[in-house]
């Protein structure tokens, strides 16, 4: 495969161009026209003399065992419900890295790459498809166009079949016809090979019904170059090997593989988008000693992330835009998921507000607060002062001298350096008894502070 010489802009905007290509070949694959869900659909008819105009259905039969197989080159073949014929000729390939290195490789190709050494090598020899001159399912007459096949194919030993005589100089090679050019180095050799879908006993054929024989269902034909690149016709016209349900099976199969094949070759193909967008990037850097290899080796991961990654996201997106049903239900348990925790959570902080609360007054009703323990107590010292503790050993004046007690108080209230009104309500009242005026009230604070402060 030939390549641009360096990593100008060229190589930059083939890159880019061929990411865009591939975001929507994934894309389209992801979205690609269900065969097997639409032939599932169409229901099963026994007689096919009541088939009317428009109408979609599937079948169940038998084709002739004498169907026959022509081509350019074998006449006659017979056994094959449809064949494939692939030419190649043997050729130089050019390879150019960004380098400006070129390669050189002699091998079998589809066609004359244009190059130099390839000069005056023309290919003579043809691709095509073999059909039958008529396909006639147990009385039902199938239109040949735009019929389509997707058993898996077997090799043709062309040597067992009749040779038209536009192949009587071709020489039979096992599984080949092949055509020598005049050259020492085989340049110029042409072959052609054959691979055909085995006819089965009994086929099913899926599509619709038109002008006295079974024509293809085109509600939903792909036109344009990416339904052409990725093989997604969007028509049902199918004739498949063997009952109802074994076809649907195949029909399946072949749907899911050539999804897959797509995800593959696109995925990788897309790396090397990011590795050609890339490219000036690496060549600049690759100039500089030491770091030139270390940044190559970085590109390539970097490129390999970028196109793995973005052909995931391509992938998920499509795949679920194409499944609505599917993404509604994904979406439906999301949501329901983040109700059933925000309510989880709203009734554990509920419950966790109540819990709290209930311990609180738990604790209130058990564990009076200190301050109303201080008043508490105060209120019992001002009923009975002989409750009150000494304040020292020696002091030996009478408990019931109210000055003592209502220093007392005023010590009792001080337990936690501070007093509140619950406390000092007592104490004025305790001044009161003790006959302390209320102008010399705040003097006898300041002297039982001072004292309590020595």
């Amino acid at each position: 495969m030939k390549r641009k010489k360096g990593a100008g802009p060229g190589v930059f905007l083939f890159g880019f161009g061929l990411i865009v290509v591939l975001v929507l070949v994934l894309w389209a694959n992801e979205n690609r026209f269900d065969y097997h869900k639409a032939a599932k659909s169409r229901a099963q008819i026994i007689d096919v003399t009541a088939l009317g105009a428009g109408q979609q259905f599937a079948f169940t039969g038998s084709l002739p065992d004498e169907l026959t197989l022509s081509g350019d080159y074998l006449s006659a073949i017979t056994g094959y419900l449809v064949a494939y014929r692939k030419a190649e000729i043997y050729c130089w390939d050019r390879d150019e890295d960004d380098e400006g290195h070129v390669t050189w490789r002699k091998q079998w190709m589809n066609s004359v790459q244009s190059n130099s050494r390839n000069s005056g090598i023309v290919q003579t020899l043809r691709s095509g498809t073999l059909l039958a001159d008529a396909y006639t399912l147990s009385g039902l007459p199938i239109d040949r166009q735009d019929l389509q096949f997707v058993d898996k194919k077997q090799p043709i030993q062309p040597g067992q079949w009749p040779r038209t005589p536009a192949a009587e100089q071709l020489a039979i090679e096992g599984e080949y016809l092949m055509s020598y050019a005049d050259r020492s180095d085989n340049i110029g050799n042409e072959r052609l090979s054959w691979r055909g879908i085995p006819l089965a006993s009994t086929l099913t054929y899926f599509g619709d019904y038109s002008g006295m024989q079974a024509i293809a269902d085109r509600t939903e034909q792909r036109d344009g170059f990416i339904a052409s690149l990725i093989g997604d016709s969007g028509i049902l016209h199918h004739l498949v090997s063997g009952e109802r349900e074994t076809a649907l099976a195949t029909m399946k199969s072949h749907l899911a593989f050539r999804t897959r094949l797509t995800r593959g070759i696109g995925s990788a193909a897309m790396v090397l988008g990011f590795l050609l967008l890339l490219a000036p990037i690496s060549k600049l850097l690759s100039s500089i000693p030491l770091i030139g290899p270390l940044a190559n080796a970085g590109i390539f991961l970097l490129a390999l992330a970028l196109g793995l990654g973005l052909s995931a996201i391509v992938i998920v997106t499509g795949f679920f835009f194409s499944q609505p049903w599917l993404l509604v239900i994904v979406l439906g348990g999301l949501i329901a998921l983040l109700v059933v925790g925000f309510r989880r959570r709203k009734q554990q902080a509920t419950l966790q507000k109540a819990v709290s609360a209930e311990q609180a007054e738990m604790e209130d009703e058990e564990q009076p607060s200190l301050a109303d323990q201080r008043a508490d107590d105060i209120k019992t010292l001002r009923g009975n002062p002989y409750a009150a503790p000494m304040a020292s050993t020696e002091d030996t004046s009478s408990p019931n001298d109210p000055e003592k007690t209502l220093k007392h108080l005023i010590r009792l209230a001080l337990a936690d350096e501070q007093i509140d009104r619950k406390e000092m309500k007592e104490i004025r009242a305790a001044a009161k008894d003790a006959g302390i005026r209320q102008k010399d009230f705040g003097r006898f604070m300041r002297e039982v502070l001072k004292a309590e402060a020595a």
